[in-house]
């Protein structure tokens, strides 16, 4: 299959479009064939990205690119809830090469049905973005109805999707943008827009906040 390898720690000189084998599921595992694949500049530095779970080097070439969308092509024995040839969007362990080539590995608990309405194009830049804002606003803050939150960046990947968490959990969202985007926030069904380039938000003294979410580009 083709694919772009990391042939050496660095940016994107070191990466190189090239042939490799294809991988082959174990028994827990899926092969999906990738549609399309977000690029997260910022994972030429992660760790797992060099090192493996138990803190060995990883050997070169690896692949990046660890959210996805596009068709399972084959199934491990144990995977009895998905099937060859639906259309899913999800995320491989970082530890392992990713999605930036033909077919990729993961898990069925890493994936989910792709939503019909979304392209595969739209649907691979979802999971990293939605997940972030989701563990930031539910698993952590535990955001309920009535609520106030503050996000920074709601424009951007993450605060786009936090504002709409926000607003399904009936909180109020007060969100921060430049002026290009603040008719985009309130479609999404921020309360609040504040124009930081002109206005502060810092709240007043007195005003309680459930919890600030600081959205920058990963």
């Amino acid at each position: 299959m083709k694919a772009i390898g990391l042939h050496h720690l660095g940016g994107s000189e070191s990466l190189v479009y090239e042939e490799t084998p294809k991988p082959i599921p174990k028994n827990n595992q899926v092969l999906v064939q990738v549609c399309a694949t977000a690029i997260t500049p910022t994972e030429f530095e992660w760790y797992p990205t060099s090192h493996t779970p138990e803190g060995g080097k990883r050997p070169f070439p690896i692949i990046l690119g660890h959210e996805f969308s596009g068709v399972l092509d084959a199934v491990g024995s144990d995977c009895t809830d998905v099937q060859v040839g639906e259309h899913i969007y999800g995320l491989s362990d970082w530890f392992i090469n990713g999605a930036q080539a033909e077919y990729c590995l993961t898990v069925p608990a890493h994936i989910a049905p792709k939503p019909i309405t979304l392209e595969h194009t739209q649907a691979a830049v979802v999971p990293i973005s939605a997940l972030t804002a989701w563990q930031a606003l539910i698993d952590r803050a535990h955001l309920s109805a009535g609520q106030r939150v503050l996000i920074h960046g709601a424009a951007g990947g993450v605060g786009s999707f936090a504002v709409q968490l926000a607003r399904r959990q009936n909180a109020h969202v007060i969100a921060t943008a430049s002026p290009a985007n603040i008719d985009f926030l309130e479609a999404l069904g921020a309360d609040e827009v504040i124009n930081y380039q002109i206005t502060p938000f810092e709240p007043p003294l007195g005003t309680w906040m459930w919890c600030l979410i600081r959205s920058e580009a990963i």
